[in-house]
């Protein structure tokens, strides 16, 4: 796969930008490769963790997504690697084996969000956080 890169880019000045993107139900806070990383739920840190769409971040960097309502699973899986996360619960599975986490992935405005470190690093990338612009910085 090729390089990837993300930028996510956290303002506490939100302004007419935002309510234009809130009326349209879309946001645009990264870039995948200069493209813009369109979400529809923004990112949002909760207890120092950043938390981002599942799906379209794992879309992004080639993993097939799946979904098991009775369960709320969700997983993403490629050749060699299966990730899955349970709404509620702090344990992700990595290929079958359990990892614990700093926090649950949850439904906000009818969408999964996950840790992004988690989801990056367990599919081979770099986060780096800079805390002075604060933009997350991811390298794949």
């Amino acid at each position: 796969m090729g390089n990837f890169f993300a930028c996510f880019r956290f303002r506490s000045d939100l302004g007419a930008d935002r309510a234009r993107r809130a009326d349209a139900g879309r946001t645009d806070p990264g870039f995948f490769n200069d493209d813009p990383l369109v979400f529809e739920v923004d990112p949002v840190i909760e207890n120092g963790v950043t938390l981002v769409e599942f799906r379209t971040l794992f879309e992004r960097i080639g993993l097939e997504i799946g979904w098991d309502a009775e369960t709320q699973t969700v997983t993403g899986s490629r050749d060699g690697l299966k990730l899955s996360r349970t709404i509620g619960s702090k344990t992700a599975r990595i290929n079958g084996k359990p990892v614990e986490l700093d926090a649950a992935p949850k439904i906000m405005r009818d969408k999964t969000v996950v840790p992004l470190r988690f989801a990056a690093e367990a599919a081979g990338s770099d986060v780096r956080w800079d805390g002075a612009a604060r933009t997350i910085r991811m390298y794949h």
